[in-house]
């Protein structure tokens, strides 16, 4: 429990009394207090060289990531995060509008390329799937790659067919703006290079801040652009809910304007049904977003844990990162 707390510096954990599974037979090696501190990664890193911390935790993607687990191996823990980081079509504005031109992108980006720009290999794993590892009905699944493989693991871009898909559409040629906030610049960059390499006039814009939801506070409807970037995390292992949010006609976050009532009523059946069969339930629902390709998924994310060499006994929720509690200290 919390002793003390200060939301910019950190606090102290201690034992609660009244939480019955802590007994007085309970292993020395378990902390009894565990103060935290709220220090940017580099200094975290840094209290770890220097014997002064036990853990460092990274919340997301960390530069630092590489030279970590070369200089420390298994001391570096990477633990799956439920999100996926994607691009959004606008399914309703030129040129997105023709499945063929979303196809086209799904098979022209590079998102080996994309996974360095936004972090390090250590940190992020292509995807083609907007569901993440982990959710219920998950399968690794890449139909837009070169190559495509039994794993469904994605290899490398296939401009080749982008091209032809584009050509088939009639569209080559067409305007097609990127928006991104400054943070990300350099993945409109590179969608950027990709558009053209298949035949676009392709442009980003870039904002201090992005908020792209359907209205503002003063209930005024926000700009619609053809195409950006946008990071789904979610907070439960729910896959509807999930993806609901982002692909379902009420979706809140439905930023491609995507609506299949086909779709929906399927994700609906799938989230009432338990067993094998809601399992083939949601992948009926992934092949269908699939085919249709209203988002281009490009990376699921790793976050992060340094542990000293007193440390053992490392394990990691699903959703919240490292379990405190069940660390041990030599």
């Amino acid at each position: 429990m919390f002793e003390r707390w200060d939301p910019l510096r950190g606090g102290l954990l201690a034992r609660n009394p009244h939480f019955k599974v802590w007994t007085p037979d309970r292993p020395d090696g378990f902390a009894d207090q565990i103060t935290v501190q709220l220090l940017r990664p580099k200094a975290q890193i840094d209290a770890i060289e220097d014997g002064a911390a036990d853990i460092a935790v990274f919340d997301g993607p960390t530069q630092y990531a590489g030279r970590l687990r070369a200089q420390y191996g298994a001391r570096l823990h990477a633990d799956p995060a439920p999100g996926t980081a994607y691009a959004f079509l606008n399914v309703h504005a030129p040129p997105f509008d023709d499945v063929r031109v979303r196809r086209a992108l799904n098979y022209a980006i590079d998102r080996g390329r994309v996974a360095e720009l936004i972090g390090t290999r250590e940190n992020n794993k292509p995807a083609c799937q907007l569901l993440p590892p982990g959710f219920q009905g998950y399968t690794p699944s890449c139909p837009f790659t070169a190559d495509p493989n039994p794993a469904g693991t994605w290899t490398s871009p296939d401009l080749a067919k982008a091209r032809r898909l584009v050509a088939a559409s009639g569209t080559r040629g067409m305007k097609v703006e990127f928006w991104g906030a400054h943070p990300f610049e350099p993945f409109g960059r590179h969608f950027r290079t990709v558009l053209r390499a298949i035949g676009y006039r392709a442009s980003v814009r870039t904002f201090p801040y992005l908020s792209l939801i359907e209205e503002n506070s003063a209930g005024e409807p926000r700009p619609r652009p053809q195409l950006g970037l946008w990071f789904w995390s979610a907070n439960s292992l729910a896959t509807f809910t999930y993806l609901r949010a982002l692909v379902s006609c009420s979706g809140g976050i439905n930023l491609s304007r995507f609506c299949n009532p086909q779709i929906d009523a399927r994700m609906a059946q799938a989230a009432r049904t338990r067993g094998p069969e809601a399992i083939d339930l949601w992948r009926q629902v992934e092949t269908s977003l699939e085919a249709e390709a209203p988002t281009v998924p490009i990376v699921n994310w790793f976050n992060t844990t340094l542990t000293s060499e007193r440390v053992g006994n490392y394990q990691a929720h699903p959703l919240r990162g490292a379990l405190l509690e069940q660390l041990w200290i030599k």
